[in-house]
C-alpha cells in the first residue's frame, strides 16, 4: 500500500496541472476575443425612419462587416433627431445620454452622420479628454472645415455637388431655361447646401440664374411653383420643416412639389425620386456609408486616421424617374452616360424571349388560320350562289310537278334530300303501329349527327349535304321490314324498330357500329360518331307526341353524357324534366317573394393574407323546394330568360353591400358579380350596370364583373363593345374559370379584361400533379406579363396556398380561408381579421 501512495499523488499533481494549464488558455482566447472586439459609437444627426440616415447607417454596417469579417465589432446607434427638435435642451439630453451609457465603456470610433452629429461627437471628445477618431458622413466642404475646426484623428465622406448631369437633363427638358429655383428649409445643412448649389451652379454655367425660394410655409411654397416662369427649373436639396416648423415627410413634400409644380422638378437626393420628382445626379445615403466604411476599416487596419484624407468625391450617381421624364418626350438615349433609369418598363420581347417568339408563332399560325378561313370563305360564298341557283331549278320543277298527284305525294312523305321518309311519314308509322300493334313493343330511336355543324362551316354547306346522303345510305342498308328509318329534319335522323328489348338494343348497337369507321369522301376522311335516344312503345310513352319528346329527351341525355351513346329513356329523365319544370314554375314566385340571398366569399391578398374583396353568390331557399343550388337553376333560368330580372337583383343587392361596406369604414375592399351571356346580350345592359353603380354612389372601381369564357366565344364582339365601355368607366372585368373553356390568347389580348381568375381544377391538383403546377405556374406568369392581375378560387389547403404563393399568385379564394358566408358573417370575417372556418355556406 505505501508504494502506491507516490503514484497517486504524481497522477494527482499532473490532473491540477493540466486544469490550471486548460484555464489559463481559456482566459487567453477570452482576453484576446475582448481584445480584438471594436467599440464604434454611430452618432446620428436625424431620426430612425428618415430614410437618408437609415441608408447611411445600414451601409456603413454591412460594408463593415463585409470588409473585414474577422473583427469583431459592437454597435452602438444613437439618433439626436435633430429635424424634429432642433434645440439647446435636445443637444443637453444627448450629452447626459452619452455620458450616462458610455462615459466609462471604451469607444474605438465615433461615426456622426451629417453636420450636426459630427458637431456633437468633436464637443462630446473634447469634453471626456479622449482623442477619440472620429470618420463623419453627410458634410459639406465648408461644413467640415468650421466643425473640424483643424482638430486631428478626424476624417470623413465630404457631400460632393455634381450639378452638371443634371443641368444637362435639364437642357435636354427645357433648351431655354436660365433659371434654378432651389427648396431648402432653414437648418444648418439646408443653409451650407444651398450655398453649395449655389456656387456649383455658377462654376458650371455663369448665365444660369440660381433663386432660393425663402422661408415660407408648405402651402405658400406650392402656390409659388405654381406660377414660376416657363424658363425655369425646381431643384430640391433638402426640406423636411417649413418656416411655422411644420414637419413635411420627404415623400410627401417631393409629391405636393411634383403635383403642383409647372416647371420639371429635379432633386438633389435620392429619397426623392419615386413621388414626382425626375431625379438627377443625386447624393446616396448608402454611398456615404460604404465610403465611411472604408476608412473606419483602414483605420481599424492599423492606419492612422490622420493619414487618411477625407473622401471628397464619392461621385454621385445620375438616376432619374422614366415615368417623369417621359412626360417630358425626351430621347432617354441622350440623357447622360450611365444614367440609371428606375421604372423603365421592359418589352415583352425583353422581359420573356421565349414566351415572346411563343406568341409570335402563334401569331403566324393565326395568320395562316384567317388566310384559310378567308379561302373557305370564298368557297362559301361560291357555294352559296351555286346552291341559290340549285333552288332556283328546284322551285322551278316544284311548279312542274305541283300537278302531279303522286309527286307530290312524295315531297309531303319524303325527305328531298336523302330520299328517306320524312317526320310526316314516321308520324304516321307509328300511329300505325300503335292501332293494330297495340301489344308488341317498338323502339323510337332518334339519332343526331355530333358535331355536324363543324363539317358544315368547314367544308361547306354543299359538302353537309352530301354528306348526310351519305349517311341515310349507311342507314338504308340497315333498314328490313322491322327497321325502318326516317329523316326527320336537319342532321337528326330516325329508326322505328319493332323487337323485343334484346333485339332493340342489338339494333342500336349496329346502327352505332356503323360510325366506328371513317367515311370517305372526295378523297376527304371524316370521322364522325351518333347521339342516340332510344323511346320504347309502351313503356316509355303511347302516343306519337309522347315517344318523339320522350326520345328526344333520352337524345339529349346522350349528348349530356359525352356523345357518341345510345340512351335509353327513364323514369330518371321524366323526374329531371319534372323538376326542371318546378324550378322554372317557382322562379318568378322567388323573385316576387324575396326567397333569393345572397351569400359573399371573402378573396385574400397572398402578399398580407388580408381581404380584398367578396365575391356574391345567389342562393335560393324556397318555401316548396327547400335549398336549390346555383347549378340547379341558373342554367334554366337562362333558358327561361328570368336571368334578366335575377341578374338585376343580384347586381342591386351587390352594390348596397360595397355601400355598407363603405359605411362601416372598408373603403376599397371590391365586391365581384357573376353576369350571365343572357344579360350580357340586353340592349341595356351597360346603361343598367352604371346607373346602378351611379345611384348607389359608388366608385366603379369598387365593382368587378365576373365573365366565363363561355360568355366571350358565344358574343365576342358585342360583349367587346360592352365591356370596353364598363372598363373605360373603371369597372374590372374578371374572366373566369380561365383555363377550362377554349383559353384563347387573342381574349387576352384584345378584351378589356383586368383580372384572370384560374379555375379550381388547376388549384384542387396544382399539389399533386407536377404538369398542372407548371401549367398554373405558366398561367399567372403570362397574366403578369399582359397586366392581368390572378386571382385562384378553391383553395382548400395550405399547401395549395403556399404553393400559389411561390408562384406570386394575387389573389385566392377558398373554404381554406371561409366559405361563402350570409351579409353579417361576413362583416364579421372583416373585423376577425379575415379568417374562420367554421362559417357556412347555407348547404353544409
Amino acid at each position: 500500500m505505501l508504494s502506491i501512495r507516490p503514484r497517486v499523488a504524481l497522477l494527482i499533481i499532473v490532473m491540477m496541472a493540466l486544469i490550471v494549464s486548460q484555464f489559463e488558455n481559456s482566459y487567453s482566447l477570452s482576453q484576446s476575443r475582448v481584445e480584438q472586439e471594436k467599440h464604434i459609437l454611430v452618432l446620428n444627426s436625424y431620426h430612425r425612419g428618415f430614410k437618408w440616415t437609415d441608408d447611411t447607417v445600414t451601409s456603413f454596417l454591412e460594408t463593415l462587416e463585409s470588409l473585414s469579417p474577422e473583427h469583431k465589432y459592437a454597435f452602438y446607434i444613437e439618433y439626436l433627431d435633430w429635424k424634429k427638435y432642433p434645440t439647446q435642451k435636445n443637444i443637453e439630453n444627448m450629452y447626459a445620454n452619452l455620458r450616462y451609457k458610455y462615459g466609462s465603456k471604451p469607444i474605438d470610433l465615433i461615426v456622426a452622420t451629417d453636420d450636426k452629429a459630427l458637431e456633437l461627437a468633436i464637443d462630446y471628445r473634447q469634453e471626456q479628454l479622449k482623442n477619440i477618431p472620429i470618420v463623419f458622413t453627410g458634410v459639406s466642404q465648408g461644413s467640415f472645415k468650421l466643425l473640424s475646426n483643424d482638430e486631428e484623428n478626424i476624417t470623413g465622406v465630404i457631400e460632393n455637388i455634381d450639378l452638371a448631369p443634371t443641368i444637362q437633363i435639364a437642357k435636354l427638358l427645357k433648351p431655354d431655361f436660365n433659371k434654378i429655383y432651389t427648396i431648402h428649409d432653414f437648418t444648418e445643412s439646408g443653409i451650407a447646401m444651398n450655398k453649395d448649389v449655389s456656387s456649383t451652379v455658377k462654376s458650371i454655367d455663369a448665365s444660369l440664374n440660381c433663386i432660393a425660394l425663402p422661408p415660407m410655409a408648405v402651402d405658400d411654397i406650392i402656390a409659388s411653383v405654381k406660377e414660376l416662369p416657363s424658363d425655369s427649373i425646381v431643384l430640391i436639396t433638402t426640406y423636411y420643416r417649413d418656416a411655422q416648423g411644420l414637419i413635411v415627410e420627404n415623400s410627401e413634400f417631393a409629391s405636393l412639389i411634383s403635383k403642383y409644380s409647372n416647371v420639371p422638378v429635379f432633386s438633389l437626393y435620392d429619397f426623392y425620386l419615386g413621388y414626382g420628382v425626375i431625379g438627377g445626379a443625386v447624393l446616396q445615403g448608402s454611398k456615404q456609408g460604404e465610403f465611411a466604411a472604408k476608412l473606419a476599416n483602414d483605420y481599424f487596419d492599423d492606419k492612422e486616421l490622420k493619414s487618411l484624407t477625407p473622401v471628397v468625391d464619392p461621385k454621385t450617381e445620375v438616376i432619374v424617374d422614366y415615368n417623369e421624364i417621359t412626360k417630358y418626350k425626351v430621347d432617354i438615349n441622350k440623357l447622360p452616360k450611365d444614367t440609371v433609369i428606375l421604372n423603365k418598363p421592359l418589352s415583352f420581347k425583353e422581359s420573356n424571349p421565349e414566351a415572346y417568339y411563343l406568341v409570335m408563332t402563334v401569331i403566324f399560325l393565326l395568320i395562316i388560320l384567317v388566310l384559310s378561313l378567308i379561302y373557305y370563305t370564298r368557297r362559301l360564298i361560291r357555294t352559296k350562289r351555286q346552291l341559290e341557283s340549285q333552288n332556283e331549278e328546284l322551285h322551278d320543277l316544284y311548279e312542274q310537278i305541283y300537278n302531279s298527284e303522286e309527286e307530290l305525294k312524295k315531297l309531303v312523305y319524303f325527305d328531298s334530300l336523302t330520299k328517306l321518309p320524312n317526320r310526316i311519314a314516321l308520324t304516321n308509322d307509328i300511329q300505325e303501329h300503335v292501332k293494330q300493334q297495340e301489344s308488341i313493343t317498338a323502339a323510337l330511336m332518334i339519332i343526331d349527327i355530333d358535331n355536324f355543324k363543324y363539317i358544315n362551316d368547314t367544308l361547306g354547306h354543299h359538302f353537309g349535304d352530301e354528306f348526310l346522303i351519305e349517311i341515310a345510305k349507311i342507314f338504308l342498308n340497315l333498314s328490313s321490314q322491322s327497321i325502318r328509318v326516317y329523316r326527320i329534319g336537319g342532321d337528326e335522323f330516325a329508326f322505328l324498330v319493332t323487337a323485343s328489348m334484346p333485339q332493340i338494343e342489338i339494333a342500336a348497337q349496329e346502327i352505332m357500329n356503323c360510325f366506328h369507321k371513317p367515311i370517305y369522301m372526295d378523297k376527304i376522311k371524316i370521322h364522325t360518331t351518333l347521339s342516340m335516344g332510344i323511346a320504347v312503345y309502351p313503356f316509355a310513352g303511347k302516343t306519337v307526341q309522347q315517344l318523339l319528346k320522350n326520345a328526344d329527351i333520352a337524345m339529349y341525355e346522350a349528348k349530356q353524357r359525352g356523345k357518341e351513346r345510345y340512351v335509353f329513356f327513364d323514369d330518371v329523365m321524366n323526374y329531371r324534366i319534372i323538376e326542371k319544370t318546378k324550378i322554372e314554375h317557382n322562379l318568378q314566385f322567388a323573385l316576387d317573394n324575396k326567397e333569393f340571398m345572397l351569400y359573399f366569399q371573402p378573396q385574400y391578398k397572398t402578399s398580407n393574407d388580408k381581404i380584398s374583396g367578396f365575391e356574391a353568390l345567389i342562393r335560393w331557399k324556397s318555401r316548396e323546394l327547400g335549398m336549390v343550388p346555383p347549378n340547379d337553376f341558373i342554367k334554366i333560368a337562362e333558358e327561361s330568360q328570368k336571368i334578366v330580372a335575377i341578374g338585376k337583383w343580384v347586381f342591386v343587392n351587390s352594390c348596397d353591400f360595397a355601400s355598407k361596406l363603405i359605411k362601416r369604414g372598408y373603403k376599397d375592399i371590391k365586391v365581384s358579380v357573376n353576369i350571365s351571356i343572357v344579360q350580357l346580350i340586353q340592349d341595356d345592359f351597360t346603361d343598367f350596370i352604371l346607373a346602378t353603380i351611379e345611384s348607389k354612389n359608388l366608385d366603379f372601381k369598387l365593382i368587378e364583373l365576373e365573365i366565363t369564357e363561355t360568355v366571350l366565344i358565344r358574343s365576342v364582339q358585342e360583349a367587346y363593345t360592352k365591356l370596353e365601355t364598363l372598363r373605360s368607366k373603371g369597372v374590372s372585368i374578371s374572366l373566369d374559370d380561365f383555363g377550362t373553356g377554349y383559353s384563347s390568347l387573342s381574349y387576352l389580348q384584345n378584351l378589356p379584361i383586368t383580372t384572370l381568375k384560374m379555375d379550381r381544377a388547376f388549384v384542387e391538383d396544382i399539389t399533386k400533379n407536377t404538369i398542372t403546377e407548371n401549367l398554373a405556374s405558366f398561367i399567372i406568369s403570362m397574366a403578369h406579363k399582359l397586366n392581368l392581375e390572378v386571382i385562384a378560387e378553391g383553395v382548400e389547403t395550405k399547401l395549395q396556398l403556399d404553393t400559389l404563393k411561390k408562384y406570386n399568385c394575387d389573389k385566392v379564394q377558398g373554404y381554406y380561408y371561409s366559405k361563402p358566408v350570409p351579409e353579417e358573417q361576413a362583416f364579421l370575417l372583416l373585423e376577425s381579421k379575415g379568417v374562420d372556418r367554421n362559417l357556412q355556406d347555407g348547404y353544409n
